[in-house]
């Protein structure tokens, strides 16, 4: 049975492959494609690391698709982008393609039940034979990804995820610190008491206080389990010296408490 993984260079796909790699120790096979958006030139050289490194087999990358990067909205989103590449992998003839989707993205459109089934019915439909299109991650949000590359994996494999990207807006290729996927990332990690060097300015930034702000409304997008790992791992960067507390963090604290869920869940 052929899987393609569709690989970005960013810790989640990183931990899907090392995840799919337990369970065949063949792997998968890692597609890339080149389309041109702001933040290309970062996601291959992490790729070219992990390879150096031996970390990942070999990446299909693919050219020719960088028009799309001109669509490119300001937070890195691209209408269509998973549809499209999920079926950038019909020449490799799969029968399962992995798209790194985790249970913080379900309520996007393109990142649920719904459309991985609809992308598996025009796949089998294309192939003539039956394609699964999935993702190793319904149950598990990017902390528990990390949990998994730190509990589960070689001291090796958890040191490459440093290696690994997740920004919207690099700058001589280092990231902003400041960008939604930043602020993720760092939580993901602060979650798993692991700190990366070149991310701790991230704690100071605006967009954390964008995060914190919507953890700590009452009308919160976020689910009650995402804002108990943000505060959380707010809370580890104030034991760290890299946050000052305040009353939002404060109320935000007091929150989580009043769910009654802030010890309930596990640290990874």
């Amino acid at each position: 049975m052929s899987t393609v993984l569709l690989f970005s260079g960013g810790v989640d796909s990183y931990a899907a492959y090392h995840y799919l790699k337990t369970r065949n120790a063949i792997g998968p096979t890692l597609l890339y494609l080149e389309m041109g958006h702001r933040y290309q030139a970062e996601e291959l050289k992490a790729i070219a690391t992990l390879e150096g490194k031996g970390l990942i087999s070999a990446v299909q990358r693919r050219s020719g698709f960088k028009g799309l990067g001109d669509v490119e909205h300001k937070d890195g989103f691209i209408a269509g982008r998973n549809a499209f590449l999920i079926l950038a992998a019909l020449e490799l003839n799969p029968d399962t393609v992995v798209l790194t989707v985790q249970k913080d993205e379900t309520a996007l459109s393109d990142r649920n039940a719904v459309f991985f089934g609809l992308m598996s019915t025009l796949m089998s439909q294309q192939l003539g034979k039956p394609v699964t299109i999935t993702t190793p991650f319904w149950d598990m949000d990017k902390t528990d990804m990390v949990w998994f590359l730190k509990n589960s994996c070689s001291p090796e494999i958890l040191a490459g995820s440093f290696d690994t990207v997740a920004c919207y807006r690099p700058k001589d290729g280092k990231p902003c610190n400041d960008c939604a996927a930043c602020v993720r990332r760092a939580i993901a990690y602060a979650n798993n008491d692991l700190w990366e060097l070149d991310a701790q300015t991230v704690w100071r930034g605006s967009m954390m206080q964008v995060y914190l702000l919507a953890c700590e409304s009452d009308d919160s997008k976020y689910s009650v389990y995402r804002r108990i790992r943000t505060v959380r791992a707010i809370e580890r960067a104030v034991a760290k010296g890299l946050y000052e507390t305040n009353s939002l963090l404060a109320a935000a604290i007091e929150k989580a408490k009043s769910w009654e869920l802030l010890n309930d869940h596990h640290q990874g």
